[in-house]
């Protein structure tokens, strides 16, 4: 797919990677959508910088917790959709509202927008390559074992799931495919013990950088054969299974 042009919509993009993703898009033309839920003056800062670069852009506000507000970020309907909005909480900080919240936030409202995304595009529908391009943002969680992470865990693993279950459901009409990153953002509490020991779990022996991220997004968005794929941007840490 040829990104100049399109419409797209990154949910959560006033988060760290989702920010560098929507302006990666909109550096290469595409009109987007930036949804936040209650970060105000960090998406009017991700628009007013896309716009000062020459692109185009809007913040969208929506709380996921409004079911009837959350098809509204689908209008009018885009040709890109980026699920990057994510709850990461451990166990110990989740009470049972808590734990409902992240399940709907990480996989609930994905798979809505997915669905919704789908329709509209395959009743369009008529040529040989896809419409339509949907990147869902997991985590490498999904392919470790991290006991005071279980409930986020099982959402992605979710995700994951739909990723592979809707590529073959979309297709051709969308290609859905999902990217998982590693360590990318350090802890700003992190010592250099606790980042040694981090980064040691890593055969790259350091984090990830976000460009990284968008690079495997962009590359999902611009090859029109690749469907049902999960990208794992770790630096190699699931190839080594200790976690």
């Amino acid at each position: 797919m040829e990104i100049k042009g399109k419409k797209a919509l990154i949910t959560g993009a006033t988060g760290k990677l989702g920010s560098k993703i929507a302006a990666a898009l909109a550096g290469r033309g595409a009109e987007c959508t930036c949804h936040y839920n209650s970060s105000h003056e960090s998406a009017r800062r991700l628009v007013g910088q896309i716009t000062d670069a020459g692109g185009k852009a809007r913040a969208l506000c929506c709380d996921f917790a409004d079911s009837e507000a959350i098809l509204q970020l689908l209008e009018p309907v885009p040709q890109i959709l980026i699920n990057s909005a994510s709850l990461f909480l451990p166990d110990s900080g989740l009470d049972t509202n808590g734990a409902a919240m992240m399940m709907r936030v990480n996989a609930q409202i994905p798979q809505q927008l997915s669905l919704e995304f789908a329709k509209a595009v395959n009743s369009s529908y008529s040529g040989e390559n896809p419409l339509g391009k949907i990147v869902n943002l997991t985590d490498i969680a999904v392919h470790l074992n991290w006991p005071s992470y279980r409930i986020y865990s099982d959402t992605k693993r979710i995700l994951l799931r739909d990723t592979v279950e809707n590529a073959a459901a979309f297709a051709p009409a969308v290609t859905v495919n999902a990217v998982s990153p590693g360590l990318i953002d350090i802890p700003d509490n992190a010592g250099p013990a606790a980042l040694s020991e981090l980064t040691g779990k890593i055969p790259m022996l350091r984090p990830g950088r976000h460009e990284e991220i968008v690079s495997a997004v962009i590359f999902l968005l611009e090859n029109d054969y690749i469907t049902g794929r999960e990208l794992i941007i770790d630096g190699g840490r699931t190839s080594l299974k200790e976690d």
